[in-house]
C-alpha cells in the first residue's frame, strides 16, 4: 500500500490525484470510482429491464394481436366468382384491422390465414412472387387480391 500524503492543501481529503475544476468542488478519485460503479450498475440494470421488456413485448404482442384478430371472428374467403363478395371480404378485413394493433406485414399474414380452398392455393402461388420483393405488406396483399378477385373492369 502506498504511503499517505500529508494534508498540505485546504482540500486534502477531496484532492487525491484529481485536479480541481474551476467552479466545482474538488472530488476524491475514490468518490469518482464509487460514483462510476453506481452509474454502471444503474445503466446495466436499466438495459436489462428494457431488453427484457422489448423482447417480451414483441413476441407477446404478436401472439396477442393474432389472438385478438381470431376472437373477432373474421370470415374465411374461398374464392368467388362474384367480385362484390371479394370486395366485401376485404372491407370486413379492414374493419377488423382497424380495432387490433398489428403491423402491415401482420395484416397480410392474418388475411392470408383466412384464405382457404381455391383462394389459399392462389395466395400460395402469389406469395412466392411477392416475397421476392421483400416482406409482404397489407397493401401489396390487397392489390394482388383485387387484381385476381375484383379487377379494374368490374370496379368501374
Amino acid at each position: 500500500m502506498p504511503p499517505r500524503r500529508p494534508a498540505s492543501s485546504q482540500n486534502s481529503q477531496a484532492n487525491d490525484d484529481v485536479p480541481p475544476v474551476e467552479g466545482l468542488p474538488p472530488v476524491s478519485s475514490e468518490g469518482i470510482y464509487r460514483y462510476l460503479g453506481t452509474l454502471a450498475g444503474l445503466v446495466e440494470r436499466q438495459a436489462r429491464a428494457v431488453g427484457t421488456n422489448v423482447q417480451g413485448q414483441s413476441s407477446s404482442s404478436r401472439g396477442s394481436s393474432f389472438d385478438d384478430f381470431k376472437k373477432l371472428g373474421p370470415p374465411y374467403f374461398s374464392g368467388a366468382t362474384d367480385p362484390t363478395e371479394a370486395k366485401a371480404w376485404i372491407l370486413k378485413m379492414e374493419k377488423f384491422f382497424g380495432v387490433i394493433d398489428c403491423s402491415e406485414e401482420q395484416k397480410a399474414s392474418y388475411a392470408a390465414f383466412m384464405l382457404n380452398k381455391e383462394a389459399d392455393h392462389w395466395w400460395r402461388m402469389t406469395r412466392r412472387l411477392l416475397e421476392d420483393r421483400g416482406p409482404i405488406t397489407w397493401r401489396q396483399c390487397r392489390e394482388a387480391f383485387y387484381k385476381k378477385y375484383f379487377p379494374d373492369s368490374v370496379r368501374r
